[in-house]
């Protein structure tokens, strides 16, 4: 049987699970050293970069892309504002980018999520409007193999977007739901940087009309998603 253990720079134990499609998945765990209310917050999609990058440690295909017209600026404007108020609040917070136009691929992401105690990645979506979460049994997959989510990351994952939600309800988050399995080119109803992430994980599809060209609706949108982490936090 082939040896997965070894998972790009920080090694994990890896538990197999069940045989799907004749080929064994695998959940990725081990939980990682990280610092006490710290938050990476993941501005989502990158400009450029191959439209195709196989991880050779799970197999799964973790380029990123462009997203909708004006969601990158969007996305990196929301989480300097986000991170300054966290960071004003005593939190030791991340960015998976360096720049708005910088290209990060959805395994280098998840490593970064990993630091943190938290990670919450930002989107903007017209017809979802909506704060996604890991669940349990869900998966992904590419070619013959498959990564699931850790349940324990499924659980943690759903307390905070359930936290998260009465402040982001105020500016257009309509619900909350578990994972839809994303436009990359794998299989599954998860998503890549989900099973990948060994810390408890949301996605924000934002209101784009809050968010996208408009710097009241983003600090409006800001605020909402310091509350809701430090509503989690109380409640840990």
């Amino acid at each position: 049987m082939e040896n997965r253990s070894a998972i790009s720079t920080v090694v994990f134990s890896v538990i197999l699970a069940g045989v799907i499609f004749g080929v064994t998945g695998f959940v990725l765990t081990g939980r990682i050293e990280s610092t006490p209310r710290s938050v990476c917050i993941d501005p989502g999609h990158s400009t450029g970069g191959p439209s195709s990058i196989i991880d050779p440690a799970t197999g799964l295909d973790v380029a990123d892309n462009r997203g909708e017209p004006g969601e990158i600026s969007a996305n990196w404007e929301l989480a300097q504002k986000v991170k300054a108020r966290l960071e004003r609040d005593g939190f030791k917070v991340r960015l998976t980018k360096k720049s708005v136009d910088s290209s990060v691929d959805l395994r280098k992401r998840a490593e970064i999520g990993n630091t943190c105690s938290l990670m919450v990645r930002l989107h903007c979506d017209v017809a979802m409007q909506a704060i996604f979460h890991p669940a349990a049994g869900r998966f992904k997959a590419h070619g013959v193999r498959r990564v699931n989510v850790d349940p324990v990351v499924a659980r943690a994952s759903n307390e905070l977007a359930l936290a998260m939600f009465p402040f982001l309800e105020k500016v257009g988050i309509r619900s909350v739901r578990e994972e839809m399995g994303g436009n990359t080119d794998n299989r599954g109803t998860a998503y890549v940087v989900s099973v990948l992430s060994r810390v408890p994980i949301v996605l924000i599809e934002n209101d784009p009309g809050m968010v996208i060209n408009n710097p009241s609706g983003q600090d409006q949108v800001a605020d909402a998603i310091a509350r809701g982490i430090q509503a989690y936090y109380q409640v840990k």
